[in-house]
């Protein structure tokens, strides 16, 4: 399946948009937003990846490697919550976690051509563009107007949620409402780096009070490869 454009132009993309978003819009092949990032050159999703995006996935592209035994493994990390009932305190459920970085690729083979995860350096410079620029006063009307349901009352409710969350925390940036921070720690790979895969973000909530942001820089589990845990998930890019 191919990402269709939502709005804004041409997977090259073009500065402009809708008229209340200043980036172009894109789906994925399950539905989903993306945002095009002039920062990298690419369209990059919206949120990261939700286990109904992935459920998606596992309907269309049956693979013996994620039965149901896989699926209940992330499940008892993380629990799931229907797209109706996420509120405030369990936004972050709604999001796929427990994942590891060859299964996440496998979801970036299946969704098409230009499609991966984004190495730490395109991360850090799409939250460096998108941290400059204010967030949406409620989910933006391209998204509104165009998604389909399920989809669009998931994020419809996670973006009222996450407002809610984040009140108390002075100005609100795109990449906060993108859930760039108070989400996950994203998998990004690092070309050349012993360890080539390494989490980057700022989860809802960290185990023992650890301290992780973006301006921090990655964490980088022993064995990334076999770490599994439930704040640990991801989003692609697609580079056209």
């Amino acid at each position: 399946m191919a990402a269709g454009c939502l709005a804004g132009g041409t997977l090259a993309g073009k500065r402009g948009g809708p008229r209340n978003l200043p980036l172009p819009l894109a789906t994925d092949p399950t539905g989903f937003p993306m945002i095009w990032v002039e920062a990298i050159a690419a369209w990059m999703h919206w949120l990261p990846v939700s286990k109904l995006q992935f459920e998606r996935f596992l309907q269309v592209a049956p693979d013996r490697a994620f039965d149901a035994a896989w699926y209940d493994q992330l499940l008892a990390l993380n629990p799931r919550v229907a797209p109706a009932r996420i509120r405030t305190e369990n936004y972050d459920n709604a999001l796929l976690t427990g994942i590891l970085p060859a299964e996440a690729e496998r979801f970036a083979a299946w969704s098409g051509e230009g499609f991966a995860i984004p190495s730490l350096e395109q991360w850090l410079l799409a939250w460096s563009a998108l941290k400059s620029l204010p967030a949406e006063r409620g989910l933006p009307a391209a998204f509104s107007l165009r998604l389909e349901e399920p989809v669009h009352t998931l994020l419809l409710r996670i973006d009222n949620a996450l407002a809610a969350a984040t009140a108390g925390f002075g100005r609100r940036t795109l990449a906060d409402q993108m859930l760039m921070r108070w989400g996950v720690l994203e998998w990004v790979e690092q070309a050349g780096h012993p360890a080539r895969w390494a989490g980057i973000g700022q989860p809802l909530r960290l185990a023992r009070g650890v301290q992780v942001s973006p301006d921090r820089g990655p964490v980088v589990p022993d064995h990334p490869e076999a770490f599994r845990s439930y704040l640990f998930g991801f989003r692609l890019i697609r580079q056209p």
